[in-house]
């Protein structure tokens, strides 16, 4: 995975979200805390949405594979995303 990819990935979903006034916020673990949690966490409409951000090839790990499946069996909205146009599945509709 690029790093550098998936940083400028990271800054787009940001700025479309903060540009459609919608609540946010990035995770960094650095290691610390739970494996697997989505980069970035939302609020939109009353609805709790995980973003994880990959640059292809790159699939989510069991960890996020888990927790984006933990997220959805609670009623939330979690997706993968390889280009910051696949937020229009949650955001645009």
């Amino acid at each position: 995975m690029s790093t550098t990819a998936h940083s400028k990935l990271l800054g787009q979903v940001c700025e479309f979200l903060k540009k459609n006034g919608i609540w946010y916020v990035r995770t960094n673990s650095h290691g610390y805390g739970r494996k697997g949690i989505p980069d970035v966490l939302a609020c939109y409409r009353g609805k709790f949405v995980a973003i994880e951000a990959k640059v292809a090839p790159d699939k989510p790990s069991p960890w996020q594979q888990r927790e984006i499946a933990d997220i959805q069996l609670s009623g939330g909205v979690a997706l993968v995303i390889y280009d910051v146009a696949d937020l229009g599945r949650v955001f645009c509709s």
